[in-house]
């Protein structure tokens, strides 16, 4: 458990690092099968303490990440990325997830943080998509106080546009169609 503490100072401290080179913010990637999303899959995260067992615990280490690196560079400057229905790196579906990661994007709401990037890998073909997950962990993380909702993933000028004129995103993130 000593050890979860570090990695969470290091987080912190990269972060700091991250702004000291002039970047503007960090956005803490919690999705993909990294770290932090490891710690929320019960199939990567096999502990005993207080980080692992319920979805409530496994929550514990992407909250207090975001919670120390919020606290030491302002949560204006901290955004996270989260891809509920992702599997790439091993990661897992189960029953429990939509209501684990609305609770989750509910206790990053309360931070303040600046954004949400809620990214949908079935254009990928790595799941299907889910609509009715995306929108409890994007309406939840609003209505506790988070700020402005990013959503990408397979996104074309069409299905953009009808997401931010419906209001469920206040930006979209291209990537493919750039590279």
């Amino acid at each position: 458990t000593a050890e979860v503490h570090d990695a969470i100072a290091e987080y912190v401290n990269a972060s700091r690092l991250a702004l000291d080179a002039g970047f503007d913010g960090v956005e803490l990637h919690a999705a993909n099968g990294y770290l932090i999303n490891q710690f929320l899959d019960q199939a990567t995260n096999l502990r005993e303490d207080d980080y692992g067992g319920s979805w409530q615990q496994r929550n514990h280490f992407a909250l207090e990440v975001a919670k120390e690196v919020a606290h030491a560079i302002g949560p204006g400057r901290t955004g996270i990325r989260l891809s509920p229905h992702g599997i790439f790196n091993d990661m897992t579906e189960y029953a429990e997830l939509t209501e684990q990661y609305t609770a989750l994007a509910s206790g990053l709401g309360k931070l303040g943080l600046a954004y949400l990037h809620l990214v949908d890998q079935s254009a990928l073909g790595m799941t299907k998509p889910l609509q009715k997950t995306t929108e409890a962990v994007c309406n939840s993380f609003k209505a506790s106080g988070g700020g402005a909702v990013i959503l990408s993933g397979g996104y074309d000028r069409d299905r953009a546009e009808t997401d931010l004129q419906s209001g469920d995103a206040d930006l979209i993130a291209f990537g493919r169609p750039y590279i």
